[in-house]
């Protein structure tokens, strides 16, 4: 778990600065802290596979980010290089056993496809698996599971401050 974990924060933290609020200036002081309670409070485990996980802790020299090591690995990229929404499908179908978190990981890829043009996101990946893997991370949160949802008030304050800020992303 705590690997998982730590590579969760990794691939959510690249994405999330200043720059990246600029539509809602309400926004500006949304932080690392922020969105790591946010993961606390809708605990899942990272779609991918222990052997993909562990090579590319070992090695993803050959990969311009870690968001492409995994992907690669996991066999997600199409013929093109790219993300393929199809392989991500049948993969989430193996790996995610939780019938509570299937059809929303799957289904996800789909709500991010307009991300880019609602955040200023700083891309870190030439391929925008960065993008797509932050932006999968806020859907899942936003949508999280009552079966897994945590209730706090800290995690009610988080959602008062998350919400507001990326909910229109959401809105099809």
């Amino acid at each position: 778990m705590g690997r998982t974990l730590f590579i969760v924060l990794l691939f959510t933290s690249v994405g999330l600065s200043p720059a990246s609020t600029v539509e809602e200036p309400r926004c500006a002081n949304m932080t690392m802290h922020i969105i790591i309670g946010a993961v606390y409070c809708c605990p899942y485990r990272i779609p991918f596979s222990e052997a993909a996980i562990e090579n590319c802790d070992k090695d993803h020299d050959e990969f311009q980010c870690g968001d492409d090591c995994l992907l690669a690995n996991d066999g997600l990229l199409g013929t093109d290089k790219r993300f393929n929404h199809s392989l991500w499908e049948t993969h989430i179908k193996k790996v995610v056993h939780d019938p509570d978190w299937i059809d929303l990981m799957i289904g996800s890829p789909k709500s991010c496809s307009g991300f880019q043009p609602h955040l200023g996101f700083e891309k870190y990946c030439e391929s925008g698996a960065d993008e797509l893997f932050f932006c999968m991370s806020l859907h899942w949160y936003m949508n999280c599971p009552k079966s897994v949802k945590i209730s706090s008030p800290l995690c009610e304050n988080l959602k008062k401050k998350i919400l507001p800020c990326f909910s229109s992303m959401f809105k099809n």
